[in-house]
Protein backbone atom coordinates (compact mmCIF):
# COMPACT_ATOMS: atom_id res chain seq x y z
CA UNK A 1 0.00 0.00 0.00
CA UNK A 2 1.21 3.83 -0.98
CA UNK A 3 2.08 5.82 2.10
CA UNK A 4 0.44 8.87 0.72
CA UNK A 5 -3.37 6.71 0.28
CA UNK A 6 -5.64 5.53 2.71
CA UNK A 7 -7.09 2.19 3.21
CA UNK A 8 -10.43 3.85 1.96
CA UNK A 9 -8.99 5.30 -1.13
CA UNK A 10 -9.13 1.97 -2.55
CA UNK A 11 -12.90 1.15 -1.90
CA UNK A 12 -14.80 1.53 -5.71
CA UNK A 13 -10.88 1.25 -7.63
CA UNK A 14 -9.55 -2.23 -6.03
CA UNK A 15 -11.70 -3.21 -3.31
CA UNK A 16 -15.07 -3.91 -3.38
CA UNK A 17 -18.34 -5.15 -0.97
CA UNK A 18 -21.19 -6.98 -2.11
CA UNK A 19 -24.80 -7.81 -0.39
CA UNK A 20 -24.00 -11.57 -0.62
CA UNK A 21 -26.35 -12.86 2.34
CA UNK A 22 -26.56 -10.14 4.28
CA UNK A 23 -29.80 -8.49 3.56
CA UNK A 24 -29.96 -5.48 6.10
CA UNK A 25 -30.92 -1.90 5.02
CA UNK A 26 -29.19 0.04 7.54
CA UNK A 27 -25.77 -2.02 6.33
CA UNK A 28 -26.20 -0.91 2.90
CA UNK A 29 -26.90 2.61 3.87
CA UNK A 30 -23.89 2.76 6.31
CA UNK A 31 -21.54 1.19 3.74
CA UNK A 32 -23.11 3.64 1.61
CA UNK A 33 -22.25 6.20 3.67
CA UNK A 34 -18.61 5.21 4.26
CA UNK A 35 -17.60 3.85 0.96
CA UNK A 36 -19.45 4.82 -1.63
CA UNK A 37 -22.54 3.28 -4.32
CA UNK A 38 -19.55 2.92 -6.79
CA UNK A 39 -17.71 0.46 -4.55
CA UNK A 40 -21.66 -1.84 -3.71
CA UNK A 41 -22.55 -4.76 -5.83
CA UNK A 42 -25.68 -6.87 -5.10
CA UNK A 43 -25.60 -10.07 -4.98
CA UNK A 44 -27.32 -13.08 -3.45
CA UNK A 45 -24.65 -15.70 -2.22
CA UNK A 46 -27.38 -18.93 -3.61
CA UNK A 47 -27.39 -21.38 -2.52
CA UNK A 48 -26.84 -20.58 0.89
CA UNK A 49 -29.56 -17.68 0.73
CA UNK A 50 -32.96 -17.69 -0.94
CA UNK A 51 -32.96 -15.80 -4.12
CA UNK A 52 -36.48 -14.52 -4.04
CA UNK A 53 -35.91 -13.10 -0.35
CA UNK A 54 -32.58 -11.29 -1.67
CA UNK A 55 -34.77 -9.85 -4.47
CA UNK A 56 -37.54 -9.07 -2.40
CA UNK A 57 -35.60 -7.29 -0.42
CA UNK A 58 -33.87 -5.42 -3.02
CA UNK A 59 -36.78 -4.57 -5.15
CA UNK A 60 -39.28 -3.46 -2.15
CA UNK A 61 -36.45 -2.27 0.53
CA UNK A 62 -33.44 -1.04 -1.17
CA UNK A 63 -35.39 0.64 -4.00
CA UNK A 64 -37.47 2.73 -1.31
CA UNK A 65 -34.36 4.31 0.62
CA UNK A 66 -31.59 5.05 -2.18
CA UNK A 67 -31.53 7.15 -5.14
CA UNK A 68 -32.33 5.74 -8.60
CA UNK A 69 -29.05 6.34 -9.82
CA UNK A 70 -27.85 4.39 -6.90
CA UNK A 71 -29.87 1.43 -7.12
CA UNK A 72 -29.13 0.71 -10.52
CA UNK A 73 -25.63 1.41 -10.48
CA UNK A 74 -24.86 -1.45 -7.13
CA UNK A 75 -27.44 -3.65 -8.69
CA UNK A 76 -26.01 -4.00 -12.22
CA UNK A 77 -23.61 -1.41 -13.56
CA UNK A 78 -20.92 -1.28 -11.06
CA UNK A 79 -20.27 -5.21 -11.77
CA UNK A 80 -19.88 -4.63 -15.40
CA UNK A 81 -17.55 -1.76 -14.40
CA UNK A 82 -15.81 -4.27 -12.68
CA UNK A 83 -16.00 -7.18 -15.05
CA UNK A 84 -15.75 -5.14 -18.77
CA UNK A 85 -15.58 -8.66 -20.70
CA UNK A 86 -19.03 -9.23 -19.84
CA UNK A 87 -19.73 -6.62 -21.81
CA UNK A 88 -17.94 -8.22 -24.85
CA UNK A 89 -19.47 -10.01 -27.78
CA UNK A 90 -19.62 -13.13 -25.53
CA UNK A 91 -21.97 -12.10 -22.96
CA UNK A 92 -23.68 -9.35 -25.00
CA UNK A 93 -24.16 -7.49 -21.29
CA UNK A 94 -24.48 -3.17 -21.24
CA UNK A 95 -25.02 -0.84 -18.66
CA UNK A 96 -28.66 0.01 -18.49
CA UNK A 97 -30.69 2.87 -17.45
CA UNK A 98 -33.16 2.85 -14.15
CA UNK A 99 -35.82 3.31 -17.18
CA UNK A 100 -33.95 0.45 -18.68
CA UNK A 101 -34.32 -2.05 -15.25
CA UNK A 102 -37.81 -1.16 -14.62
CA UNK A 103 -37.25 0.30 -11.37
CA UNK A 104 -40.46 1.49 -9.51
CA UNK A 105 -43.03 -1.66 -9.37
CA UNK A 106 -43.77 -4.35 -9.03
CA UNK A 107 -46.35 -4.98 -11.35
CA UNK A 108 -48.26 -7.51 -9.13
CA UNK A 109 -52.04 -8.27 -9.63
CA UNK A 110 -54.41 -8.29 -6.65
CA UNK A 111 -53.92 -10.79 -4.31
CA UNK A 112 -50.98 -12.50 -6.29
CA UNK A 113 -48.16 -13.50 -4.30
CA UNK A 114 -44.02 -11.84 -5.53
CA UNK A 115 -41.16 -12.48 -5.06
CA UNK A 116 -39.50 -9.17 -5.95
CA UNK A 117 -39.48 -8.96 -9.58
CA UNK A 118 -40.13 -12.44 -10.30
CA UNK A 119 -43.81 -12.74 -10.27
CA UNK A 120 -45.39 -16.18 -10.10
CA UNK A 121 -41.97 -18.05 -9.86
CA UNK A 122 -38.84 -16.40 -9.50
CA UNK A 123 -37.06 -18.84 -11.76
CA UNK A 124 -38.75 -15.77 -14.62
CA UNK A 125 -38.17 -12.37 -14.19
CA UNK A 126 -40.47 -9.68 -15.68
CA UNK A 127 -40.20 -7.41 -18.22
CA UNK A 128 -41.26 -3.67 -17.53
CA UNK A 129 -44.66 -3.29 -19.80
Amino acid sequence: MRKDRLVHDYFGTQVFITTSGHFSTPALICAMTEIGASAIMFSIDYPFESIPNGCCWWDEYVSTVVGETDYVNMGRNNALRLFPRLKGDFHGAREWTKEECGVGGLRAEEGEVTFGMYNKHWSKRLRKQ
